[in-house]
């Protein structure tokens, strides 16, 4: 997430979900902490030690953010908008001949997958095996129109929200 857009979501919990800064933390570090505790997977020691804070700390905050955000969740979810797109590059095992285009910005050789995830947390379209160096637009691009792919075009009065360079774009 980039800064105006982190800044944008803390100023929606302020002023649509009453989050509030205390002496000791401000809202941005109580997202910030929500958003690496669900982002990464890590543990609440892990937080803690990354935010100086204690476990007992990085938990009510990170309770307190949890609420404010299901609070908000019709207005965060769209009406209409049945799911999200985006891509990930996952590290995999391609022959040396065949790795220039396959090597992504830490050198490491892998290939983008894109997928399409419901709000229901249940992946409803996944394409992988495209070269790491290839953009999430041409991706999406090319798999909507082949239609031996099968992509899931959303109904009429539908869309999916996507977030390719800096932009979001919604696919009717």
């Amino acid at each position: 997430m980039d800064k105006d857009t982190f800044l944008a979501l803390c100023e929606e919990l302020k002023q649509n979900g009453g989050l509030k800064s205390t002496t000791r933390v401000t809202v941005e570090e109580k997202v910030a902490i929500f958003l690496k505790t669900i982002g990464h997977a890590n543990d609440f020691r892990d937080i803690a030690e990354r935010f100086q804070h204690s476990t007992t700390t990085i938990s009510k905050y990170f309770d307190k953010v949890l609420k404010v955000v299901v609070k908000l969740a019709n207005k965060i979810i769209v009406p209409d908008c049945i799911g999200a797109i985006d891509g990930v590059h996952i590290d995999a095992s391609v022959p040396t001949a065949e790795q220039i285009p396959y090597r992504g910005r830490k050198a490491t050789t892998n290939q983008t997958v894109v997928c399409v995830c419901s709000f229901d947390m249940l992946f409803t379209f996944v394409v992988a095996g495209w070269e790491g160096t290839t953009n999430d637009a041409r991706i999406l691009s090319e798999t909507v129109s082949n239609p031996d792919n099968k992509f899931p075009m959303p109904p009429r009065g539908t869309y999916y929200c996507l977030y390719i360079n800096k932009s979001h774009v919604i696919i009717y």
